[in-house]
């Protein structure tokens, strides 16, 4: 799947932790960031948070953990593209929760 103008604004990089788990790292561009995760906050279900630094949420039925300093990490995602399909609903500035 072609990243998208979306998740190419916002994204530095994708990273997959090694174990196999069905798990993605996303790094967001420092200068985007703080706008990142206030989209995806807006969207998630926020479930813990943690001294405003950490957010575990769901969305879609999969476990998202928000960090503010822009990082996050997607799980029950099997591929990168799935990932990037999730990044871009999460990221898209139409819709909302």
């Amino acid at each position: 799947m072609p990243i998208s103008n979306v998740t190419e604004k916002y994204i530095s990089r994708i990273e997959k932790p090694c174990g196999g788990r069905e798990e993605y790292i996303v790094i967001f561009k420092h200068e985007y960031a703080e706008d990142a995760v206030k989209r995806i906050l807006n969207k998630c279900t926020i479930k813990q948070k943690y001294a405003e630094f950490y957010f575990k949420c769901t969305f879609e039925e999969r476990e998202v953990n928000v960090f503010v300093d822009g990082k996050l990490l997607l799980k029950k995602i099997k591929s990168e593209e799935e990932a990037l399909q999730v990044l871009e609903k999460l990221l898209d500035d139409s819709s909302t929760k």
